[in-house]
């Protein structure tokens, strides 16, 4: 990875009214560093971008990542949707904690009416209808481990693309074809490449 190079303006802690001129110009230069250089943090793409743009399956793990895929696994292990909330996408936790919780309901409101009813097809509707629900929070409970585990792989790809993306310069010596003569000069080339 390349060194990224921190521009710093200071500005003195009193502030005069003769250098009210020079503030103002520091503060938007400031500004303009800050819009135009990519330091601010723009909100970060949606989940589905995310799985667009990237393969978790070319994954490599770097040091400097700020999730960290086990950690969001076992998060959900725990509780189902924690690990969507630790990589930062609190809705989406709480879409699998409240659907844990929901599959949980009708397991148990289906399992009840199965004890409880006196007709056989009833206990047969509320078996199945509780069996559904079990399906359902095992089901969901796997999915939570292995989508926080994605995530975490997918905000660290997207984390590591924004800190590669670099600007870089070369200027090498060349040979200017001259125009409407059959000769050339002597010059300069400047290459701008930017990831």
């Amino acid at each position: 990875m390349l060194p990224r190079a921190i521009i710093s303006i200071t500005m003195n802690s009193s502030i005069h009214t003769a250098n009210w001129q020079q503030v103002r110009t520091k503060i938007f230069v400031c500004a303009a560093l800050v819009m135009f250089t990519g330091i601010a943090q723009a909100q970060s793409p949606s989940v589905k971008e995310l799985k667009e743009q990237f393969n978790t399956r070319l994954y490599v793990r770097h040091p400097d990542d700020p999730y960290s895929p086990f950690l969001a696994g076992a998060a959900s292990y725990l509780i189902p949707g924690l690990g969507q909330m630790v990589c930062g996408e609190t809705q989406r936790g709480l879409l699998f904690a409240g659907g844990v919780v929901g599959s949980g309901f009708v397991a148990f409101g289906g399992f009840a009416m199965a004890v409880n009813s006196n007709l056989p097809a009833r206990r047969g509707y509320g078996v199945a209808v509780g069996v559904a629900g079990v399906m359902g929070i095992y089901g969901l409970y796997i999915y939570s481990i292995v989508d926080a585990v994605k995530l975490a792989k997918l905000k660290n790809m997207y984390y590591q693309r924004r800190m590669d993306k670099s600007v870089q310069l070369s200027v090498s010596p060349d040979l200017v074809p001259i125009p409407g003569k059959t000769g050339a000069a002597p010059g300069l080339t400047l290459r701008i490449g930017m990831w």
